[in-house]
């Protein structure tokens, strides 16, 4: 996780909490601006039912922050991870990884 750009978020209670974090070390993360760097989110959203939790969220693809990777066409790997409990400190318990491909705008 070290290095990681890191957007987590939980639902409680029908409101989205959530925060741009940066992962300084192996398995500790950080708020970017408690780094020095900026809260790159600009729209956020959530809900959670019986199904599960749904968060979204919109950033630029190039923040320009230190503490946030430039999304840019070809493979991008996306790490989500998962904990039973709605709060930013929790160890996540279940984790998966997907690979996108993605293309340039013509």
């Amino acid at each position: 996780m070290g290095g990681g750009d890191i957007i987590i978020g939980y639902v409680s209670g029908g409101e989205l909490n959530i925060q741009d974090n940066y992962a300084d070390g192996p398995t500790i993360h950080q708020a970017d601006v408690q780094l020095g760097g900026s809260d790159d989110i600009l729209e956020a959203a959530g809900s959670e039912d019986q199904g599960g939790t749904t968060v979204e969220f919109k950033r630029k693809l190039d923040t320009a922050d230190r503490y946030d990777w430039a999304i840019a066409a070809g493979e991008v790997k996306i790490q989500l991870a998962y904990s039973a409990k709605d709060d930013l400190a929790s160890y996540h318990s279940k984790s998966s990884t997907v690979r996108l491909v993605l293309a340039e705008e013509r």
